[in-house]
């Protein structure tokens, strides 16, 4: 027995530091996005270098798994009435495009050059704050401004002295379509860089699982599932990365099992989306457990999820849990 508590004392304690450095790297990186956009609004001058150390550290984190970033990306982490929302939108699109790199197995330097083309790839947006801001539906004329933030970004972009030349061009392209809904209407895959498609991919999925002031989040299963219904758009090996990295219940995500427990996502497993890693916290009758368990689904095949935990649902019966 004692054996086993100092192993489960172990692993507590790796979540908790692991949880601990994902805040305190996540809370950097909205802190430097803040001042960026700043910088973007007002014309003052951005130095390329002030993001590089936030995107080393990204990468690290995600490099060796900690999920606790993944949570955060994933997760309404701000009110939408906060301004900092937008700067929640440059980190969160960072992070997952990193983790989107690393499955597609990119180098350290071409994972760098990713997180800041995704980082970057928005400072348009702060020339129609009017419209992103807007609490109304938005109507045609909204969305006929918001195309001309790609252009907007790249007019900011220019402006950095030794920047990668793939950042500009992941700003002009990332808003493409393959149906050629975008606003250069391109079509053909061929003619975008493919830092373009996956953050494509991570910008409409980013926007979806978070709450704007003009309409609630979508739960990433929902999200997941308009993308995918949505498929002709997007580079279908970046779908299924989407699906392995991040995972039709991402990490972070709440789920109902077929045995009445609930879980808390805290893993993917490639391949296997509908069966990921799981920590169960509550028992069918919504009543704590003392001692949670960690449970693979890919490994256990005698339980599997049932259906996702809304958010109203999960605050009936769910407290704050480290």
């Amino acid at each position: 027995m004692g054996s086993i508590s100092y192993v489960a004392q172990a692993i507590k304690g790796s979540e908790s530091n692991h949880h601990q450095t994902a805040v305190d790297v996540y809370n950097r990186a909205l802190e430097l996005a803040g001042k960026i956009l700043e910088k973007a609004r007002t014309g003052e001058e951005i130095a390329g270098s002030e993001v590089g150390h936030t995107i080393d550290d990204i990468i690290r984190e995600l490099t060796f798994e900690n999920n606790e970033l993944l949570t955060m990306a994933c997760s309404q982490v701000l009110d939408e009435k906060s301004p900092d929302f937008l700067s929640a939108k440059l980190v969160n699109k960072t992070i997952l495009a990193v983790e989107i790199g690393i499955g597609k197995r990119m180098n350290k330097s071409k994972l760098f050059q990713l997180g800041m083309a995704s980082f970057l790839s928005d400072l348009g947006i702060t020339h129609v704050l009017d419209i992103v801001t807007k609490k109304e539906v938005l109507n045609e004329e909204d969305w006929s401004r918001l195309r001309t933030i790609s252009y907007k970004t790249v007019e900011i972009l220019k402006k950095i002295p030794d920047l990668n030349k793939v950042v500009l061009t992941v700003a002009e392209e990332s808003h493409e379509r393959l149906d050629g809904s975008g606003p250069m209407g391109i079509k053909d895959i061929k003619q975008l860089d493919e830092f373009s498609r996956i953050v494509a991919v991570i910008d409409v999925f980013e926007s979806l699982t978070h709450d704007r002031p003009h309409r609630p989040r979508n739960l990433p299963h929902e999200a997941m599932k308009i993308i995918l219904e949505d498929g002709g758009k997007f580079e279908a090996d970046v779908l299924r990365l989407l699906v392995d990295r991040i995972g039709i219940y991402p990490v972070g995500s709440w789920v109902r099992l077929t045995n009445k427990e609930v879980a808390k996502v805290v893993g993917s497993n490639p391949g296997q989306p509908l069966r990921p890693r799981i920590k169960v916290l509550f028992d069918e009758r919504g009543e704590t457990l003392e001692d949670p368990q960690l449970v693979d689904l890919s490994k256990n095949l005698s339980i599997q999820v049932s259906q996702p935990v809304s958010d109203d649902e999960l605050k009936k019966f769910v407290k704050p849990v480290d």
